[in-house]
């Protein structure tokens, strides 16, 4: 009885060492999740920081190459007498979609158009791995779009043949464009230049 008692007082002081062991664990697990998640949004936001330079990089080397033939033609305008005050395209009448693309980009591409811009409506497809649509909700939520912006940087497949699909049997009135690129500043140039040629054609 003596031995039977000690290896009882033995076994819940195992025991007891064991959910204290297990309640560590537990607590350091949550923390390395949360500084797991941290990281991974401080990565997402500096890749799309480095995208964007990138772009301003390539953008700035196509500006000071045109920059000699430019200068002469605005030289010219200028003693023509006309104003070369720029007329920013108004996007109040524009109803446009923009598929994939990462969550930041498409929410600085959004507030940029509507603040400097003046779009009033639009509508937001995330890729896939963010959430999951059926293509009957896909196609109530694009076929009012005049201009529907795929932007491939951060995209799958199945999303893309999804509205090339529902383009190509006539469910999608407007006009569906592939876009590149991952910077703000480049999907917005994009917008503003196809919606310049709706306005044309």
């Amino acid at each position: 009885m003596q031995r039977l008692a000690r290896l009882r007082a033995d076994y819940n002081q195992l025991k007891q060492e064991a959910d204290e062991l297990l309640r560590y664990t537990d607590r350091e697990l949550g923390e390395l999740k949360q500084t797991n998640a941290g990281l991974a949004r401080e990565f997402d936001e500096l890749q799309l920081r480095v995208w964007e330079l990138e772009q301003q990089v390539d953008e700035l080397l196509l500006y000071i190459a045109d920059m000699a033939e430019g200068s002469q033609q605005e030289s010219d305008t200028v003693n023509a007498g006309l104003d070369l005050t720029p007329n920013l395209p108004d996007l109040a009448e524009v109803n446009l979609g923009i598929i994939g693309g990462h969550e930041a980009t498409r929410r600085e591409v959004i507030n940029k158009l509507t603040m400097r811009y003046g779009l009033r409506r639009w509508v937001e497809v995330p890729p896939t791995w963010e959430s999951s649509l059926t293509k009957a909700v896909l196609k109530a939520k694009l076929e009012r779009c005049d201009l529907i912006v795929i932007i491939t940087g951060y995209m799958n497949h199945s999303l893309t043949h999804a509205v090339f699909g529902l383009k190509a049997s006539g469910a999608l009135a407007g006009e569906v464009v592939m876009l590149n690129l991952r910077g703000k500043s480049g999907v917005v140039r994009e917008v503003l230049r196809h919606v310049a040629l709706l306005e044309l054609g």
